[in-house]
């Protein structure tokens, strides 16, 4: 897969590319191995279909051979039965292997420069005055080759070029061919050539085209992803802590509770006050404050390592988190290790009458939702427990258990 940066750089390619004003006849790599393998497995998806029309629409010419060069039709009918048709159900038969199919465009340009050197050799050996004319096989098979078949406009080129050369050189070879039909023929020959080169240029350029396009949406696509991705991450984090936001917080307790309430499981919260924070602030200012609530609520994110566990900051210096499928006494482990990850984070809090370094008070309340329980009531016992762990010294732990009426637990943190 493209990381971030690749695809940066390969939009920046794309783009100069786009912005030519004049066709695009190969692409800087990696972005030109991509283009040649898509078209490719383009043009081997219609293969089949293309060699089926070639072989009959080749072998058709059968007639023409036996009206335009009766006196070598059974030569021009061995060339075609026994040569080029076997030949070209070689090739059909090659790119349905794997290792062959990236070599398709090289086996067309074998087939056009066979199957256009069969019609020269033919014109050699004819002395019909009708030879004149039967060059005109040669127009077909570069139109069908360099349009047709939809190979690169530089193979079609080189084909091209060498169709045209053999064929020039080989005019003083044709005892019927006279100076002036030979000379009209290669002029003709030429100008077909250079339209059907044209056309194959032509629809390179489309198609180089269509695939930056392509590409360009692609990379568009995943940026909007990412975008919004980060945008729906902004929403339901907190800015300063990277912790879970209340909103989101609200939004799962609420989906998490109707899960346990489905299955009669257990679900747990722990409520988390950072003792005396606003003498922290007060004493080293509010950049110190910051980093506090940053370093603490990395020491709770830190112990929460369920996936469908969730550390919240719940407003200022009060954190929470939310434990499903929990019971009270392993919220209660999760509790300790919170409040030992804060001690060994050794903040220093001269300001504290309650200990010289940053304690948590922390209540833990646990519940199994039913008809007769509701979320709010969850909350409440939590926020209960919190509060009594603040007023009976603070650092500390307190579990407030509403299935023992209300009994509390003392746990001294440290």
């Amino acid at each position: 897969m493209d990381s971030p940066h690749s695809r940066l750089s390969h939009e920046e390619v794309i783009r100069r590319c786009l912005a030519r004003r004049f066709g695009i006849f190969a692409f800087p790599e990696p972005l030109e191995s991509r283009f040649r393998d898509q078209k490719t497995d383009k043009r081997n998806r219609h293969f089949p279909l293309a060699g089926f029309l070639a072989i009959v629409i080749y072998n058709l010419f059968f007639i023409s051979d036996r009206i335009m060069v009766p006196d070598i039709s059974a030569t021009a009918w061995r060339l075609r039965l026994f040569v080029v048709s076997p030949a070209i159900l070689l090739v059909m038969g090659l790119v349905t292997v794997k290792r062959f199919r990236r070599h398709s465009e090289f086996f067309i340009m074998v087939l056009m420069l066979l199957t256009s050197s069969g019609i020269i050799y033919l014109l050699t050996q004819s002395h019909h005055p009708n030879v004149a004319h039967y060059y005109t096989g040669i127009i077909l098979i570069a139109i069908f080759g360099n349009i047709v078949a939809g190979i690169r406009f530089k193979t079609g080129l080189i084909t091209s070029s060498v169709i045209l050369f053999a064929y020039v050189v080989s005019l003083g070879s044709m005892p019927a061919m006279g100076r002036e039909a030979g000379i009209n023929s290669a002029l003709v020959l030429c100008a077909a050539l250079f339209i059907s080169l044209f056309g194959c240029f032509q629809l390179e350029s489309e198609a180089r085209r269509e695939f930056l396009q392509a590409m360009l949406q692609r990379i568009n696509a995943r940026k909007l992803a990412e975008t919004n991705r980060k945008l729906a991450r902004i929403s339901i984090t907190d800015g300063l802590t990277n912790l879970f936001n209340r909103r989101h917080f609200d939004t799962v307790y609420d989906a998490q509770w109707r899960s346990a309430a489905r299955v009669s499981s257990p679900i747990s919260l722990i409520f988390i006050d950072i003792d005396h924070f606003k003498r922290f602030n007060d004493h080293y200012g509010h950049q110190a404050g910051d980093r506090c609530l940053e370093r603490v609520a990395g020491a709770i994110n830190a112990c929460v390592k369920r996936a469908h566990d969730l550390a919240a900051r719940y407003g200022g210096e009060e954190f929470v988190v939310l434990l499903p499928h929990t019971p009270l006494d392993k919220a209660l482990i999760v509790a300790d290790l919170i409040v030992r990850a804060t001690e060994k984070l050794g903040i220093a809090h001269e300001a504290s009458p309650t200990h010289p370094f940053v304690t948590l008070s922390i209540g833990v309340s646990c519940m199994t939702p039913g008809d007769s329980g509701c979320p709010e009531q969850l909350l409440k016992f939590a926020d209960i427990a919190v509060y009594r762990a603040k007023e009976s010294g603070r650092n500390r732990i307190v579990s407030l258990d509403p299935a023992k009426e209300g009994d509390v637990l003392l746990h001294t943190a440290l």
